[in-house]
């Protein structure tokens, strides 16, 4: 992604950043403002996106569920 627009009653606030290191901000009746925007790693995408996950109640549910179960049990089920 190089660009984003929001459109406002005041005016669109737009940034641009093309070359994934720094992006330019502009906003009405504001001067245009130059910032340092590094794109991230992969890790550091989902590190952030992991922290950021609640708990799943219906999914450990479903997780205990299984954990008895032995893997030959799994394969008739199929």
């Amino acid at each position: 992604m190089t660009a984003v627009a929001l459109d406002r009653p005041s005016g669109p606030v737009e940034l641009y950043r093309p070359d994934g290191r720094v992006g330019t901000l502009t906003q009405p009746g504001r001067p245009s403002r130059t910032i340092a925007l590094p794109r991230r790693t992969t890790a550091q995408t989902l590190t952030e996106e992991l922290r950021r996950l609640e708990t799943d109640e219906v999914y450990g549910v479903a997780l205990r569920g299984t954990a008895d179960r032995t893997d030959d049990e799994a394969r008739t089920d199929s």
